[in-house]
């Protein structure tokens, strides 16, 4: 089995992660949000600002001289409810060669040594659409669905319901 070693994120490693990131984006083939070239471009700069900062978090995943994976996410502090201090984490991906040997649990376990170390409460995180219950399979347990439209499409929705009655409410 190959040896994996798992490394805090840095400069050096951005051209990596840029073309993880795409694979990633290229293998969800979301229609939301858009990412494209200069989306890519904007993740490189978002992440280059981003490491030096405290509440943030990225490890890579690498054998020999190769990145094959990364995990990236960031504390929050909720204003209004409890736990207050969580992570949101944003990405992760592995390349197909090397999943299925236990990369993705060795990111995760360097995550939770750093949420540990920040007395991190708890783990919030979305779901892409198509890939429901990835999580609650791996023991995350639902709380929240996220939905989106765009602006004109809720300007549309807002003239359309505004002569239909009141829904009732919820039961």
């Amino acid at each position: 089995m190959p040896k994996y070693r798992i490394e805090r994120v840095t400069f050096d490693h951005i051209p990596w992660v840029r073309l993880l990131y795409s694979r990633l984006v290229a293998e969800e083939r979301a229609s939301y949000p858009i990412i494209d070239e200069a989306e890519l471009d904007q993740f490189v700069i978002t992440l280059a600002r981003m490491i030096p900062q405290p509440q943030f978090w990225c490890s890579v995943a690498v054998i020999g001289r190769k990145v094959v994976g990364f995990l990236a996410g960031e504390l929050y502090e909720r204003p209004v409810g409890r736990p207050h201090k969580v992570c949101n984490p944003y990405w992760l991906y592995v390349t197909p060669k090397h999943r299925h040997k236990g990369v993705t649990r060795q990111l995760i376990a360097a995550g939770v040594e750093w949420l540990t170390a920040q007395q991190v409460e708890a783990v919030e995180l979305s779901e892409a659409w198509g890939r429901q219950q990835q999580w609650e399979r791996r023991g995350f347990h639902p709380y929240l669905v996220r939905y989106t439209v765009s602006v004109p499409e809720l300007r549309t929705l807002g003239a359309a319901h505004a002569s239909a009655p009141v829904d009732p409410p919820d039961e």
